[in-house]
């Protein structure tokens, strides 16, 4: 038997979402144009889980 912690990713709701995009636009200074967010919106399943919305904000993957 192999024992391990893990880390469930969760979704965030619309509202936790926008949230994080707005601290992170004050906070680094960069922009994330309004269809960005749309975008994640649209594909919250996988770009509402924190670390990658992150790294969509981050790279600046849906521009």
């Amino acid at each position: 038997m192999v024992k391990c912690q893990f880390i469930t990713l969760k979704v965030w709701d619309e509202e936790q979402i926008k949230s994080f995009c707005n601290i992170f636009i004050e906070r680094t200074k960069n922009k994330v144009s309004d269809s960005t967010i749309e975008k994640v919106l649209e594909n919250k399943e996988i770009s509402g889980i924190p670390f990658i919305l992150y790294v969509v904000l981050v790279l600046n993957i849906y521009n």
